[in-house]
């Protein structure tokens, strides 16, 4: 049993965070504890003990942290897709959103009515890789953005990561 915040439960995942390995697993809580080089590296799973810099959460609501974030990314790049780069946004462009925002309130199909940019592209191929992985795995991640690129190069990609997605696909 692991105790953290007042709260007991079995241990589900214990991640030393300079190893990057997990070390335990049970299953109630996802446990994460901070080790920054000062503890030595236990031999043996059982040797772990939960200290005070232990961070315990429901594995059913961190997934649901990971989706509200996933979503709040996506919301954010596609509401701020038309102001990226601009200091003083015009009247302009504010009446134009808020055609698009009506327009989607009152759309009942499933017709795009804004789109999202390279952002969330390489946001989405970033949590698709840590899922799929369950590390990261920069050579995959690399991958999976020259991927999504040659896919879906009118996402607003810039000149440089044109140039480095044709440099990793020669290296892999």
């Amino acid at each position: 049993m692991a105790e953290a915040d007042g709260r007991e439960g079995d241990v589900s995942a214990y991640v030393c965070r300079s190893h990057g390995r997990k070390v335990r697993q049970r299953k109630t809580f996802s446990v994460l504890a901070v080790n920054f080089g000062t503890q030595p590296e236990p031999e043996h799973k059982d040797d772990v003990t939960v200290s005070d810099k232990v961070v315990c959460m429901d594995l059913e609501l961190l997934k649901s942290k990971f989706r509200g974030t996933m979503l709040g990314v996506l919301v954010g790049d596609i509401l701020g897709k038309p102001y990226e780069g601009e200091t003083i946004i015009s009247d302009r462009k504010k009446i134009d959103l808020q055609r698009k925002l009506d327009n989607l309130e009152e759309s009942k199909s499933r017709e795009s009515v804004m789109g999202f940019t390279d952002d969330s592209a390489m946001t989405y191929s970033v949590a698709e890789s840590l899922i799929e992985k369950r590390d990261l795995d920069i050579i995959d991640v690399a991958k999976r953005f020259v991927e999504n690129f040659f896919q879906e190069h009118y996402r607003g990609y810039g000149n440089g990561c044109k140039l480095v997605s044709n440099m990793v696909l020669a290296f892999i």
